[in-house]
């Protein structure tokens, strides 16, 4: 099959490289004209294109001085830098007619700085203090004070009162002072003699596994103004406190007048009283040096109840 010449149109035959009607390197690409093309593409169609010049500068390779064309691109530069794109696209936060674009749908956060309309009612829910807030009258520094002041005594008062009342009730009453109110009714009852008042000074009570000891000192008084110090011990069963024994104080005179008895029984009552006696002191050495077995009980209450119950 024939080629044609790339630059006459001439037929070449088959394996033929140079034309034989010009002499052209039948290899050799045609030539074509473009500068209409490249004129309309510079000038956009308009009448202001490219002249022949400019073309013929652009197909040798030249440099091509394009005129006002540059100037006009700088203009229309300068006009985009002027236009308003935030007015034109809105703050950001305004939704477009039919709901916002997807994809750009605004985040909570822009909306952190939005500033109520002019016609937004929600200045009315606001709670500010002063307001809703009621303030009632205060006392003076000084008044508060003093009505603290009085409040506390009035307290004190009232529990020392209360406190000294139920002492006198026997409502506060322990094991020390029932035995000793149980062991002066025995001695007021058995050992005090018609002529005589008996009025207990100090009561002291020890209590141990099986019985309770308890030692009353007191004053035998008469009408006539003279009195006789005294004391009396009792011993009191734990398990039946009414089973009591009551041991009178020791009399020397007496105790002589059995021992010197020819009546064997009168002598050994005379050993008896001795070893009660001395059993009798050493309790009081234990409650003279403070052994704490040994618990004092609260004489006036004591007193107290028994002159009641007389």
């Amino acid at each position: 099959m024939a080629n044609s010449c790339p630059k006459c149109g001439g037929e070449l035959p088959a394996g033929t490289t140079v034309c034989t009607n010009c002499g052209a390197n039948a290899n050799a690409k045609p030539d074509v004209d473009n500068s209409a093309e490249i004129s309309k593409m510079f000038a956009g169609g308009g009448d202001s294109g490219l002249s022949d010049s400019q073309i013929a500068d652009f197909e040798s390779g030249k440099a091509v001085e394009l005129g006002g064309s540059l100037s006009e691109l700088d203009g229309a530069l300068s006009a985009m830098n002027d236009i308003n794109f935030d007015e034109i696209l809105g703050n950001g936060t305004e939704v477009p007619p039919g709901g916002p674009l997807p994809g750009l749908e605004p985040s909570p956060l822009d909306f952190k700085n939005e500033k109520p309309d002019d016609d937004d009612n929600s200045d009315d829910i606001i709670i500010q203090k002063g307001v809703t807030e009621v303030h009632g009258f205060r006392l003076p520094r000084i008044v508060q004070r003093i009505i603290a002041c009085i409040v506390i005594l009035a307290i004190g008062f009232g529990a020392g009162y209360g406190l000294k009342y139920f002492q006198e009730q026997g409502v506060f009453s322990n094991y020390t002072n029932e035995i000793s109110l149980k062991s002066l009714r025995t001695v007021t009852a058995l050992a005090i003699p018609a002529e005589y008042n008996f009025k207990a000074v100090e009561i002291f009570v020890k209590r141990d596994a099986i019985t309770t000891e308890c030692i009353i000192f007191g004053v035998l008084s008469t009408e006539a103004g003279g009195y006789i110090p005294t004391y009396f011990r009792l011993t009191i069963n734990n398990n039946d406190l009414s089973d009591a024994t009551l041991f009178f104080p020791f009399d020397p005179v007496r105790h002589e007048e059995l021992l010197a008895s020819d009546d064997v029984q009168d002598r050994l009552d005379a050993g008896t009283m001795m070893n009660r006696y001395e059993t009798y002191l050493l309790s009081l050495a234990e409650i003279n040096s403070g052994n704490p077995r040994w618990v004092q009980a609260d004489i006036e209450f004591v007193n107290r109840q028994l002159a009641r119950e007389g």
